[in-house]
């Protein structure tokens, strides 16, 4: 007899079974997809590797936001390399390089807009005070989701181009500063000033040192299982039906709802009807050697387009790939020549602005492959690069609880308030704990 059945072997759903399994109890984890991974997985095209979903990582020096968390799942051991900058946010033909280390952040910061020293310390105090109560990892008696974004900003930065600044810095969030909590942005934003960092291996390692442990510890993970119908302490996947009295699914929740059966119809139209934040268009670009300097840091575009950096394969000072990113609010909604005309008007749109920072870049490209909000529905169920759209007007509605109403049912990942790795990080933890106790958590992590 199973104890827990985790749906979904994207990173939350992995670090899910790797809690549980470690506690001795039996889990399975259902993934339908031929291999783990869900937005860890990467591609290779003629023989170039890519990743899809992962890039940078915040607060993983020591004590930092995340590294607790992943010193426990042991992706510490994995090789990180840290950034030389937060990141280089680049505006009206100005360049600004926004340090890590929060001093190093008032101190660099300060050196662009000098007269706004005492509200960049206030700013950066503010998102330090957070980051140190991340241990704080349930939601439901967090504040701070009912303060805007665009109130925090407003009441510490007065200089309106260092607001511009400090909004455009990365596709880490969707910035509508009229119902983004302060939280979502503070805590986000907090941990990639603390300390950014690399990862020089590909993004499936996460998922793949953690499958090394669920399966160590007894758990199993079944690949290309297809999840056909939820009920209550019942998953029926891959023709095949699987019990157990706690099922934790990580798929989108608009996902969940439509699989399960025995929900009141209020909640499933309640699920359906939350906006999700944008897709994202992103062009994969193959370098000709030698001509494209490689930038240990992200690099923000106007606000519109995000440029990644792969770790030259040679480990010498050139470029080899490159990744641009832009958010977008639609996209074609099948395949077909209008897609692939829209394909290629993007990816000709994100390189004419990369090249306003890196002269030039066109005629080092070798190939390009793109990807888009629809490829995203296609391998992780959900178009949304961020999940479902958070508001500090409507947290009840938005900030959605881990329980359902099915007995046995609960939900992790990145909509319930937290998005990117730190997001379902500490979901991961906020569910675990409604389910089998605070003290379970505190255990596992010396708390």
């Amino acid at each position: 007899m199973l104890d827990v059945i985790v749906i979904g072997a994207g990173i939350s759903g992995l670090m899910c079974a790797n809690i549980l399994s470690r506690t001795g109890l039996k889990v399975l984890v259902l993934e339908k997809e031929p291999r783990i991974g869900g937005m860890l997985q990467g591609f290779t095209r003629k023989g170039v590797s890519f990743d899809t979903g992962f890039h940078y990582v915040g607060g993983l020096g020591p004590g930092g936001s995340l590294e607790w968390i992943f010193r426990y799942h042991r992706l510490m051991d994995l090789p990180w390399v840290s950034l030389d900058a937060s990141e280089e946010v680049c505006l009206d033909g100005k360049s600004y390089l926004v340090p890590c280390g929060f001093d190093a952040f008032v101190e660099g910061m300060a050196r662009y807009f000098p007269s706004e020293r005492e509200g960049l310390a206030a700013y950066a105090e503010a998102l330090q005070n957070l980051c140190s109560h991340i241990k704080d990892w349930d939601f439901d008696r967090i504040p701070f989701f009912e303060k805007s974004a665009a109130a925090f900003l407003s009441e510490t930065i007065q200089d309106p181009q260092l607001r511009r600044v400090l909004l455009a810095m990365g596709p880490r969030m969707e910035m509508r500063l009229e119902s983004l909590p302060f939280y979502e942005y503070a805590q986000i934003n907090g941990s990639f000033i603390e300390s950014a960092w690399r990862l020089d291996a590909p993004a499936v390692r996460l998922a793949e040192l953690l499958a090394e442990q669920v399966r160590g510890q007894g758990g199993d993970i079944l690949c290309g299982c297809t999840v056909e119908k939820i009920a209550a302490q019942t998953v029926m996947a891959g023709g095949r039906t699987f019990s157990a009295p706690v099922i934790i699914s990580t798929l989108p929740p608009a996902s969940t709802v439509a699989l399960t059966e025995g929900l009141r119809s209020s909640y499933k139209h309640r699920i359906r009807s939350l906006e999700e934040t944008c897709g994202m268009f992103t062009a994969y670009l193959d370098l000709e050697p030698g001509l494209v300097p490689y930038v240990n840091h992200g690099v923000s575009l106007s606000g519109q387009v995000f440029v990644h950096f792969y770790p030259p394969m040679d480990r010498g000072p050139w470029a080899d790939r490159i990744e641009l990113m832009m958010p977008v609010a639609q996209c074609p909604a099948e395949r077909g020549d209008d897609y692939e005309r829209w394909k290629g008007l993007m990816a000709e749109q994100v390189l004419a602005v990369a090249e306003t920072r890196f002269p030039g870049l066109k005629n080092a490209v070798k190939a390009v492959c793109t990807s888009s909000p629809l490829t995203w529905q296609r391998y992780t169920g959900s178009a949304s690069a961020f999940g479902v759209r958070k508001d500090y007007r409507a947290v009840l509605n938005t900030v959605l609880s881990c329980r359902t109403p099915l007995p046995g049912l609960w939900l992790a990942g990145q909509s319930l308030a937290l998005h990117g790795l730190l997001g379902v990080s500490m979901t991961v933890l906020h569910t675990i704990s409604h389910i089998y106790g605070k003290q379970l958590i505190r255990k596992e992590f010396s708390l």
